[in-house]
Parts: C-alpha cells; sequence; structure tokens
C-alpha cells in the first residue's frame, strides 16, 4: 500500500517518520490519507465495516498477484476511560480496518489504522533545540530520554506537578503515583467539566463526589441543557442504553429544557426552549409544583430538611419564574404531571453550584438518588497507602506563577488548547523551568515543551485498563498487534523504571513493577448518607461583556477537545450544518439578517480574552441573543488540524468556582469579514 506523494503539504511535526512499517519517510497528501482508511468511514455510518475484498501485493517479477496474510487480532480504543474492546483487521503489516466487539465503541475507536499512520505523530523522543515554542528539536533514544527525565525528575523533587488525562490505563495512574512519590504539591486529573452531571451538588447533599446516571434503566430522561448523548461519558455507555432502550416494550421519553436545539433535543420527544442560562430556574419552578401538588415520591418525604424545603418552596414565585426563563406556565405544568407519574430520570451539566442544586433537589423529590433509574454513586479507585488524590487542574498556572513548580510533567493533555483562555496556560508553560510532555501528537502544549516523550497507541503496545468490576480491581491487558518505533518508549515500564532510579530518594515508597502497582489499588465502596435536602437560592449568572451569549457544543467526535487532527472526525461535526473541515457559529437567520452577515460568511468572534475567526451558518435552533461554537477545533498546528478555523476556548473568559472552570459565562461580540 503506497500512499500518494505530496510535495505541498509540509509535515506538521518537525520530526515526522514514516506511516508504514518501511520507515521511508514518506508524506501523505489529505486525499490519499482519506482514502487510507475509507472503512473506518464507512463505520461511522453504518456502526460496522464492509466486507472488504482480500487484500493483494503486486510482485514486479512476472507482475503476478498474491495474496497477504490477514488476521483479526483483539485490541482496544484508547481514546477514553471505557477503552473499548475491538478487533483490528490487519493485512500483511498494516492496520487497516477495525471491527466492533459487543458493545460497539463510539465513532472516535473507528480512527486507530488512521491514528498509526498519522503525519502529526511523535515516534521518537524530542527534546527543545532553541527557545520554548519553537519548532526546532533533537531527536533523542529512549536511554538518554529516560536519563534526562530521571535526572530532572530528582533536581525538583518536592517542586514537580503531574497534570494526567484520565484515560483507563493503569500508566497514567502510575505516572501520578509518581508524582505523589515525589512529593509533589499538585497532582491531577486534567478537568473536562462537559461531561459530568451535577455531581458537586450531591457531594454536597451526601457527602459523596463519584455520581453516574443509571441511564439503561431509566423511566425516562428530562435533560437541563445537557446535550447529554453527545456529552455524557463514557460514550458506550449511553450508546449501549439506548439500545436497552429499543429492546423494551415501552421506550423510555425524552423532553429538554435549554435555548439551542441540540443533537439531543433534535431526537428528543419534546424541546422546551427557554432563554439562555435559565434551565435551573425552570428546574426549580418544576420542585415547586411537585411540591404544591404533593408529587413527590414517598422516600423523599424521609429525607432530612424535607419539611424544611416544603416550606421554603411553597413561598417559590412559579410564575416569575416562568416569565423569567421564557416558558409558559402551562408547558411546566404539564411536564409535573409526568414527572410524579413516572419518576423520570433528571440531568444537567455541571456548572456553577447554584445551578446544580435544582437538578439534584428535582431528582431527590422524585426518589432517584441512590436507587436504580436514577444516579447511582460510583466506588472510587484509589491507593491503599492514600498516597493521593487528585487535585484541581486549574491550580498548576498560578502555582508555577508562584515559583512553586519547578518542573511539570503533563500525560496526554493539552492544557495550552483545551482550557478556558488557555493563554493562561501559555503563559506559566513559558515560565515554568521545565516542562516534560508525553503526547501521541505534536500539539500545543507539546510545542512549549522542555522534552517530548511519544506515547503508542494500545495496538503497538501492552495496554493494561484499570477498572471497578463487582466491587473489586480488575486489570484487563490488551496485547499488540504489532511493534511500536524503535525508540518509543512503553510509558508504564518508563515510569516504573524512574521509580526504581528514584527509590533512595523518593519522600514515600512506590511499587516499581506493574503487579506490585496494581496491587496498591483498592476499591472503596460508595459511602454516601441520605440526601440532605436545603431550600436552594438561585440568582442569574455573571457574564462577560459582550452583545451574544456564547453557546458551546460538546461533539461526541472531538470529546474532551481531542481528536481534532483526525479528518474523519472533523468530518463529523455539525452534521446538521453540513459544513465541514472548519470553525462553524451557528447564528439565527434575524440575528444574522441585523447583522448583515450571509449564511457560510466569514466573521469574527471577540470578547474580552481573544478573537477567533469563523465560518457563519444560519440556525434557526439557535436563540437570536446567542451564537454556538463547536468545541475542538481550532488547532495552531497540523497537518490536518492546523487548516481547521478557530478555537472558541480562546474567547472563554476564565472563571472558576472551587477552582472548578466554568465556561458558559462569556459574551461575544459578532462582526461580518
Amino acid at each position: 500500500m503506497k500512499s500518494e506523494m505530496s510535495p505541498e503539504l509540509p509535515p506538521a511535526s518537525p520530526l515526522v517518520s514514516s506511516p508504514g512499517p518501511a520507515g521511508d519517510g514518506r508524506r501523505m497528501s489529505r486525499r490519499s490519507f482519506l482514502l487510507a482508511g475509507a472503512g473506518g468511514l464507512a463505520a461511522l455510518s453504518a456502526g460496522v465495516l464492509p466486507k472488504a475484498p482480500g487484500p493483494v501485493a503486486w510482485q514486479e517479477a512476472g507482475g503476478v498477484h498474491r495474496a497477504l496474510p490477514e488476521a483479526l487480532l483483539p485490541s482496544a480504543c484508547g481514546e477514553c476511560p471505557a477503552g473499548c474492546e475491538l478487533l483490528l483487521r490487519k493485512v500483511g503489516d498494516w492496520v487497516v480496518g477495525v471491527r466492533p466487539i459487543e458493545p460497539k465503541p463510539c465513532l472516535r475507536a473507528y480512527t486507530l489504522p488512521q491514528q498509526l499512520v498519522h503525519p502529526d505523530r511523535i515516534r521518537v523522543p524530542m527534546a527543545r533545540d532553541g527557545g520554548r515554542g519553537g519548532d526546532r528539536w533533537t531527536a533523542l533514544g529512549a536511554e538518554e530520554a529516560e536519563e534526562r527525565l530521571a535526572s530532572w525528575l530528582e533536581e525538583a523533587r518536592g517542586r514537580v506537578a503531574v497534570l494526567v488525562s484520565e484515560d483507563g490505563e493503569l500508566a497514567s495512574r502510575a505516572w501520578m503515583r509518581l508524582g505523589a512519590a515525589l512529593a509533589a504539591p499538585h497532582v491531577a486529573w486534567e478537568d473536562w467539566v462537559h461531561g459530568d452531571g451535577p455531581v458537586d451538588a450531591f457531594q454536597e447533599a451526601t457527602g459523596w463526589a463519584r455520581w453516574t446516571p443509571d441511564l439503561a434503566e431509566a423511566a425516562g430522561v428530562l435533560a437541563f441543557g445537557f446535550d447529554f448523548l453527545q456529552a455524557l461519558m463514557p460514550p458506550v455507555r449511553t450508546q449501549e442504553a439506548l439500545k436497552q432502550w429499543q429492546e423494551r416494550k415501552i421506550r423510555p421519553e425524552v423532553v429538554t429544557v435549554g435555548p439551542r436545539l441540540d443533537l439531543s433535543s433534535m431526537r428528543a420527544d419534546e424541546w422546551l426552549p427557554c432563554r439562555v442560562g435559565r434551565e435551573p430556574l425552570v428546574a426549580l419552578a418544576m420542585a415547586a409544583m411537585l411540591v404544591k401538588n404533593k408529587g413527590w415520591h414517598p422516600s423523599a418525604a424521609r429525607l432530612p430538611g424535607f419539611d424544611a424545603l416544603v416550606a421554603g418552596l411553597g413561598r417559590f414565585d412559579i410564575p416569575g419564574a416562568c416569565e423569567q426563563a421564557g416558558v409558559q406556565v402551562g408547558a411546566v405544568a404539564r411536564l409535573v404531571e409526568y414527572l410524579a407519574d413516572r419518576r423520570w430520570l433528571c440531568l444537567g451539566p455541571r456548572r456553577r453550584l447554584a445551578d446544580q442544586r435544582p437538578v439534584a433537589l428535582l431528582n431527590a423529590l422524585l426518589g432517584r438518588v441512590g436507587e436504580q433509574g436514577g444516579w447511582l454513586p460510583e466506588p472510587e479507585l484509589r491507593w491503599k497507602s492514600g498516597a493521593h488524590r487528585p487535585g484541581p487542574a486549574e491550580a498548576v498556572p498560578a502555582a508555577i506563577a508562584g515559583g512553586q513548580i519547578d518542573l511539570l510533567l503533563v500525560y496526554r493533555a493539552n492544557p495550552a488548547f483545551a482550557t478556558p483562555e488557555p493563554a493562561r496556560w501559555r503563559k506559566a508553560l513559558q515560565h515554568v523551568r521545565r516542562l516534560v510532555v508525553f503526547t501521541d501528537v505534536y500539539q500545543e502544549t507539546a510545542r512549549l515543551a522542555d522534552l517530548v516523550l511519544p506515547v503508542a497507541p494500545p495496538a503497538e503496545r501492552r495496554a493494561r485498563f484499570v477498572s471497578v468490576d463487582g466491587g473489586q480491581v480488575r486489570v484487563r491487558e490488551v496485547a499488540p498487534v504489532m511493534p511500536a518505533p524503535a525508540e518509543c518508549p512503553d510509558p508504564l515500564d518508563l515510569a516504573l523504571r524512574v521509580a526504581r532510579r528514584l527509590a533512595p530518594k523518593l519522600a514515600s515508597p512506590m511499587p516499581t513493577d506493574a503487579e506490585a502497582l496494581v496491587a496498591e489499588l483498592e476499591v472503596a465502596p460508595a459511602a454516601a448518607r441520605p440526601f440532605t435536602f436545603s431550600v436552594p437560592e438561585w440568582t442569574a449568572p455573571s457574564y462577560s461583556a459582550g452583545r451574544f451569549h456564547l453557546l458551546l457544543e460538546t461533539p461526541l467526535a472531538l470529546l474532551r477537545m481531542t481528536g481534532g487532527h483526525l479528518p474523519y472526525l472533523i468530518s463529523a461535526v455539525g452534521p446538521h450544518l453540513r459544513q465541514w473541515w472548519e470553525t462553524t457559529v451557528e447564528i439565527n437567520p434575524e440575528t444574522a439578517r441585523e447583522l448583515g452577515v450571509a449564511d457560510r460568511q466569514l466573521v469574527k468572534l471577540s470578547s474580552e480574552v481573544g478573537t477567533i475567526h469563523a465560518r457563519a451558518k444560519l440556525y434557526a435552533g439557535v436563540p437570536p441573543d446567542a451564537v454556538c461554537v463547536p468545541l475542538g477545533l481550532g488547532h495552531t498546528l497540523g497537518a490536518f488540524a492546523g487548516k481547521v478555523g478557530g478555537n472558541p476556548a480562546e474567547l472563554v473568559k476564565w472563571a472558576a468556582e472551587a477552582e472548578r472552570p466554568l465556561w458558559t459565562q462569556t459574551k461575544v461580540n459578532v462582526e461580518a469579514l
């Protein structure tokens, strides 16, 4: 399989090796790259790969065709903590396709063949050569890179920060565990709040932080401003729940409340539009109606604080709240009748705590907290030694600015791109003494690093996925189906080797082999106390200066703002707009006429903290006082990603609540170009 030559397409990575097994340094055009995995694109729409004819190779001598060896080999997707199992179709030395295993993975798994040959892929360790932020690099051998990393960590111990993207693998936990052993003041998971529900409100009311919705057993769903079909983590769990719904005699109903007709609203049985940011007010009005009509579940009356809640909500101004939210009282009352009768699961995003409380309150009144078909507490996977509990990632920039951090280790995260107001992170990363980045592709945070270490996909290494199964720690090992590049170290083995080298100087002991590391993990059973009611007080959020509310879509294809380098995933964003390969901004047709903006015209979006360009798409599903942009596009570099519009995170003004980022309180101005 030879790719087309494309001399006009420069490599995005300064050290690009061949996408093929021969190591011949070839580059691929966009057309040939898309053709190289066309079966994966079919999988996005069909859910399975079509049966392809047997591959052949051309023998130069005599021009005779011969069949190449073919096999289906077990592997896993490493794109999220679910680690979905799958089969890789290998022909000769190439992985050419993906076959799903039940439960079928989401569309991201089908890009694995493309990831293996991507021109932005990092295949060897790289050391910065020149000023930070430049693209001059020196290739290192694996041993030299390990020596440099170990010496830096030894020198900086006690002044180290570790930021990890949660991928479900033992390797990521090993680097966090090493950070704790080095007495790192900051060890954190990458904060991605878009896929969470109102977990902070549940923690406040029950004392337990980890909660998950039991979507599969839900009697119905009422979602408040939450595009759960795309955002809820992990995606395979949502897909499996919807499949189980189809097998029921009576399919659960879905109702959404929100200002925008998002993907979940398009597929819902009913969409109740409301004003931007007023979804929690609608939830409060529904809770007050339930109390007024005595429609609560009997279990709610036995919970602490119930009598005070009834008295407080009895004084709630239901008509005033509905008027402020822009909804009719009759429409809300009709939905409340369904709620009282069918006890739907209520979903909402992880925004301000004040916005989460009404949704948590509704679930408690309906008897859907800690019960099948509602919100269930999840056990916690933690270290027996109590080595660390992950802290807030967003505390790291301030710690760097305060001189507390000498070395920052970033594992599979990209805070210079995927955070609100990422210029804050870029400024901090410019000033940290040393920055080490583990990544599979060349990206914005890696560009600022002193040392970049490659992470091979599970198809090329022995991956260990860690999860909780039946109250026990479960480790699932996945064998490689092809060898990794020669100088690409296994991230778990590297962490353990570094721990062995630093053992005499660690602040606390750390296991130095994989089996001992797993043995140190334990499952902490969920210890939620009964939900305690309190009378919620809600005030409208404050917004930054600007004319239009900025709504942010969280496409499943670009989950956690990753995958923007993969053409298949770029092509799967915004199917309702039929505009691909660019950052788009949804504008209401009335607003567009007022602004003099035509469909597909380039516009400038500006906020208090940033400016981007995007392609206007007229869409009646977005309100006139708002615009909507998908998250995950707008990279500044990459053979494919660097050609795709602006990053809307640049517009989002940094705001925090309990050191958790808030994405929904930004306004922007729009100008035609």
